[in-house]
């Protein structure tokens, strides 16, 4: 004798011979719908009920690295504790984000001293 309540089966032992037969709905009063019903159509064309995500921020943060990397790739082993020495030093005198400060000391040619002004100026 067959466990049927072994979780493969249903467990209607008097059903195991039967068989399921598919065929047309020759009984079937209706035929299947030629178009679709007037509100389904008129839900289609309204518009989505919330605006696609356009990944904006996390763009931004890919371009903020890859400036980061830019600004790093160009200077030597020995140059890049220095700037990122500049770049301690500065961050902690205008309390401006690590990004700010980095094209700051670009645009100024690493001169800590005209990129502190720069970035007072341009407050």
């Amino acid at each position: 004798m067959e466990d049927y309540n072994d979780g493969s089966s249903l467990g209607y032992p008097n059903l195991s011979a039967c068989r399921v037969v598919l065929t047309s709905a020759g009984g079937a009063a209706h035929s299947a719908p030629v178009r679709l019903p007037a509100q389904i159509l008129q839900a289609a064309r309204q518009p989505p009920v919330a605006k696609p995500y356009d990944f904006a921020l996390e763009k931004t943060v890919l371009q903020t690295l890859k400036d980061r990397q830019v600004l790093w790739k160009d200077t030597d082993t020995n140059d890049l504790d220095e700037l990122r020495g500049m770049l301690a030093r500065m961050k902690s005198v205008t309390n401006a984000d690590e990004d700010v400060c980095a094209s700051l000391l670009k645009s100024n040619d690493y001169d800590l001293s005209k990129s502190i002004e720069a970035f007072y100026q341009m407050r």
